[in-house]
Formats: C-alpha cells, sequence, structure tokens
C-alpha cells in the first residue's frame, strides 16, 4: 500500500491465513489459530489470495517511479532496490532495515556495509571496531584512547612495505623510540617511495597505551619523502629524562609504499687506542693476504716452468736418430791383395 516495496508476511497454514483467538478455547490450554476468512475471497473457497510484487522493490526506502525505478533512496541507502547502506554505514535496509554508523574508535571512517567490521587506516591498528594493537608484531599502545605505535630499535634500519591487498586502506603508522645511552645524540632518518606527512613529539616517558606528560611537537613536515634529524642529548636533556620517548607520526600516504625508518646513537669520537688497533690489525691483514697471493703466485710461475721444461724433453726425445752415407772418389785403382 506504501507503494515503497516494504511489508511484512501474515500468518498461516496451507488453508489459508490465520489469525490467533483472543482466549483459547474450554479444555484446551493453547489457543489454536482459526483461519482468517477476511483476507481470502469466499468464491475461492477461502483458498489463499497471493500477494502480488510491487511493480519495483525499494525496502521502505523511496517511492516507485512510473512503476520502475526507486525515485531517490532515502535513510542512508543505496541501490537499485535501496538494498544495501551507504559507505561509512552498516546494517540490513531490506524491508525498512535501518543503517547505522560505522563504530570504529576514530581510525577509520569505512567498514563492511553488511558486517560493521571497519577498514582501520593506522597500521599496527585491529579488530572489528579497530579496538586492538597488533601485540605479537611489535605494536604497543592503546587505540581506545589514542593509537598504536610500532616500537623501533636503536641502530637497526626497519622496513615496511604496505603492499599487500590487505593494506590498502593503511594511511598512516606511527613509531616509537627510546634512546639507550644518556651521553650520546640521536639520530634519525626516514624515507619512503611516496610522500607522506610527518609528525614528531617527544615526552618524558612512555608506556603502552598512556603517554606520561603531554606531548611536546619537535618537527612537522608535509608532502615530503625523506627526512633527517639530529636530537641533542643536552637539549633534550637525556640525563634528567632517562625514559625520554620520541614519537614519529607518519600520514596522508597512499597504497602501495615502501617506508625506511631507523633511530642512531653513534660515538662522537674514535678512542685513539681503538683507532691504532683497528689500523695495524688491517695493515697486518693486508700484508698476510699481499703474502699468500705472493706465495700462489711464485707455486704457479714454478708449476707451469716445470711444464714447458718437460714439455722441451719430451719433444727432443721424440725427434728420429738420421744415418748419413758418405761416398769418396779416386783415380787409383785398389791394391789387388791376392793376386802376388
Amino acid at each position: 500500500p506504501s507503494n515503497t516495496g516494504k511489508g511484512k508476511c501474515i500468518e498461516g497454514s496451507y488453508k489459508g491465513p490465520v489469525k490467533m483467538p483472543s482466549q483459547a478455547p474450554a479444555g484446551n490450554s493453547y489457543p489454536q489459530p482459526l483461519l482468517n476468512a477476511s483476507m481470502c475471497l469466499e468464491d475461492s473457497r477461502y483458498n489463499w489470495s497471493f500477494i502480488h510484487c510491487p511493480a519495483c522493490q525499494c525496502n521502505g526506502h523511496s517511492k516507485c517511479v512510473n512503476q520502475s525505478i526507486c525515485e531517490k533512496c532515502e535513510n542512508l541507502t543505496t541501490g537499485k532496490h535501496c538494498e544495501t547502506c551507504i559507505s561509512g554505514f552498516y546494517g540490513d535496509p531490506t524491508n525498512g532495515g535501518r543503517c547505522q554508523p560505522c563504530q570504529c574508535n576514530g581510525h577509520a571512517s569505512l567498514c563492511n556495509t553488511n558486517t560493521g567490521k571497519c577498514f582501520c587506516t593506522t597500521k599496527g591498528v585491529k579488530g572489528d571496531e579497530c579496538q586492538l594493537c597488533e601485540v605479537e608484531n611489535r605494536y604497543q599502545g592503546n587505540p581506545l584512547k589514542g593509537t598504536c605505535y610500532y616500537t623501533l630499535l636503536i641502530d637497526y634500519q626497519f622496513t615496511f612495505s604496505l603492499s599487500q591487498e590487505d593494506d590498502r586502506y593503511y594511511t598512516a603508522i606511527n613509531f616509537v623510540a627510546t634512546p639507550d645511552e644518556q651521553n650520546r645524540d640521536l639520530d634519525m632518518f626516514i624515507n619512503a617511495s611516496k610522500n607522506f606527512n610527518l609528525n614528531i613529539t617527544w615526552a618524558a616517558s612512555f608506556s603502552a597505551g598512556t603517554q606520561a606528560g603531554e606531548e611536546m611537537p619537535v618537527v612537522s613536515k608535509t608532502n615530503i619523502k625523506e627526512y633527517k634529524d639530529s636530537f641533542s642529548n643536552e637539549k633534550f636533556d637525556f640525563r634528567n629524562h632517562p625514559n625520554i620517548t620520541f614519537f614519529v607520526y607518519v600520514s596522508n600516504f597512499t597504497w602501495p609504499i615502501k617506508i625506511q625508518i631507523a633511530f642512531s646513537q653513534h660515538s662522537n669520537f674514535m678512542d685513539l687506542v681503538q683507532f691504532f688497533v683497528t689500523f695495524f690489525s688491517c695493515f697486518l691483514s693486508l700484508l698476510l693476504v699481499a703474502a699468500v697471493v705472493w706465495k700462489i703466485k711464485q707455486s704457479c710461475w714454478a708449476s707451469r716452468r716445470r711444464e714447458q721444461l718437460l714439455r722441451e724433453m719430451q719433444q727432443m726425445a721424440s725427434r728420429p736418430f738420421a744415418s748419413v752415407n758418405v761416398a769418396l772418389e779416386t783415380d787409383e785403382e785398389p791394391p789387388d791383395l791376392i793376386g802376388g
């Protein structure tokens, strides 16, 4: 009747539509359904009167236009029959159902329109409502109060390749690093295959899920591919802040992307003894290598010389011995040694 396609099934049996009596007959504790004759035609002997499908099915969220299309889906629905929730909402809008906003704790704006499972936009945040951190992958934090951070180790370089299909919704990733030594500066660098926004802050300490104290801004960059910096141990007072923590927020990038980041604390000067030990060790190693190479060269040369002499001796020995015939001519006849 509403011309929107919305309706409901009525109770019935193989005989036809039924209705429940207001009270049970005497002697029967359960009321028995009675045939609802008003829903059937009397001239059809109360057979089923089938309900015809509407001209177009709009699930109660739109009026049917020209008996063929839904004019304009309302109530946060979309689709040819207004059967799906719009982006950012989920539910089952069929037959008058309602759509509700995605519940993602601020870490996503999109979710599965049927189940409501959120597509978390921050790497390391997981759960149907983006309420957990991937602790098994070195992420810590509390997404219900803040976000999740990947824990970086000092003097190691980390590479994050967000190229899988499951990574397509990620637009941000966060890192946290704490200096190991209080008397050395902290160096950092980060680069990526695509542009990103960068924000670096610091706090006196950090525990999983909460920042102890307000974060102080250090760096804010937009639309960059690479950044390097050094944090002085004197300026940030590493000695009086043994648990000082640096937070790195990388955001506004597109999928796919490859990110490299590292924090390091190299010595400001090289110890003189260590320098000489290293120098002479390298020098002696070089001499040893040169001696070994020279010895190998001499052995190869002597071997080739012996082979050459052997070939020459074999060649000389293989030459055949020659015979020479000498013919002598004379005018005198040889003496007759038999006759007198």
